[in-house]
């Protein structure tokens, strides 16, 4: 599992634009990231913290997805800018829970 994200090596940046061609017919591609919130039953404790400025609850989850073998880079991410205090509290409890990683296998 990646804990960071990583550009392709130069010798490699061919090939990965070869992949990204073959898989939508976009020149130039080296890479994609792509972020979605996830709605779920809360757990009982604490459950205001995963509740969404949209009123429901939902985990944010972000996707860099690779074309290898390896497969994608799945992972939490915290709001960007809470709006109030709740919200504040929220991503300072999500901060610290962040070894929570969702990995799936697409290949």
């Amino acid at each position: 599992m990646r804990s960071y994200i990583i550009f392709p090596q130069v010798e490699d940046l061919p090939t990965v634009k070869g992949d990204f061609y073959a898989l939508g017919q976009i020149p130039n591609i080296i890479g994609a990231i792509d972020c979605t919130h996830v709605a779920f039953a809360p757990p009982c404790r604490n459950e205001q913290v995963y509740r969404n400025r949209k009123s429901y609850h939902s985990m944010n989850v972000q996707m860099v997805p690779f074309l290898q073998e390896d497969g994608p880079d799945v992972g939490l991410v915290a709001a960007v800018e809470p709006v109030d205090s709740e919200e504040e509290e929220a991503e300072e409890e999500d901060i610290d829970n962040r070894n929570n990683i969702i990995m799936q296998d697409f290949q």
